[in-house]
């Protein structure tokens, strides 16, 4: 089905797995990136240290519900015991955060499937520049054209679990299907 219970577990399983790269798809929107934080505060017991890596650092706000916040980069923001660092797509952001995290979440990986310089150079500096031990790629809007199998090939992630607004918003769930055809 899809459903936030199902992803939250899969999340779970991949948390404790040894693996590094988890694709996170399906149409809940605006829910899989703060899936992915809550399974972290939630099953991690030890405090952690994530990346949160954004389209652009004045996306933040309404990322996170917190629209006249502004989030600066290589400043720590609680998640529980965890702490959260942030910074964009814009290389220039790089410089003012660390290099080793237990975590690291992308939102939203559909900018890397519409430009080959961006996915390479954002995927490079995840996986080889950096040390992080899990890394979770988050769409907004899948759409058909999106070659997600890529990452699979490519060995960037060896799963991709998928939460579908159907259960909890079945309206929703297909007007975002609709808007791929």
């Amino acid at each position: 089905m899809n459903t936030r219970l199902e992803a939250k577990a899969k999340i779970q399983e991949f948390l404790y797995s040894d693996e590094k790269g988890m694709l996170l798809t399906g149409t809940h929107q605006y829910e899989k990136h703060p899936l992915v934080l809550k399974a972290i505060s939630d099953f991690v017991d030890k405090p952690s240290s994530i990346l949160f890596r954004a389209n652009a650092m004045q996306n933040l706000g309404s990322f996170f519900e917190k629209p006249s916040k502004s989030f600066k980069t290589g400043h720590a923001y609680n998640l529980g015991a965890h702490k959260v660092f942030f910074d964009s797509f814009s290389k220039t952001s790089w410089r003012n955060t660390k290099h080793s995290y237990d975590f690291a979440v992308l939102y939203p990986v559909d900018a890397l499937m519409r430009n080959n310089k961006l996915y390479n150079d954002l995927l490079t500096d995840l996986y080889e520049e950096r040390n992080i031990n899990k890394i979770f790629l988050v769409s907004w809007t899948d759409r058909s054209e999106y070659d997600y199998q890529k990452l699979h090939r490519q060995g960037y992630v060896s799963r991709q679990v998928v939460f579908d607004a159907l259960e909890e918003n079945p309206e929703y769930h297909n007007r975002i299907l609709e808007n791929d055809n």
